[in-house]
């Protein structure tokens, strides 16, 4: 699928990630605080999600192997 598809996907409540990205273990996910939201690239240390702001490259902007991964599991 597409990055647009993959926002979308995002935005129905779903976590996305490259073919290429870790196995699972790293995708982009939606975070909501204070009332305001924003995407965010999150990676699992043990059983413990580590988030950071958004920052891709150019290959990932316009990659077509975007994947939905199943909310919970560390694979795709």
């Amino acid at each position: 699928m597409t990055f647009r598809e993959a926002l979308d996907a995002i935005e129905s409540g779903s976590r996305v990630r490259r073919e290429a990205w870790h196995q699972g273990r790293l995708w982009i996910g939606r975070q909501e605080k204070d009332g305001f939201a924003e995407y965010v690239m999150c990676h699992v240390d043990g059983d413990r999600p580590i988030e950071w702001p958004l920052a891709m490259g150019r290959a990932d902007w316009c990659a077509e192997d975007w994947v939905i991964i199943e909310t919970g599991t560390s694979a795709s």
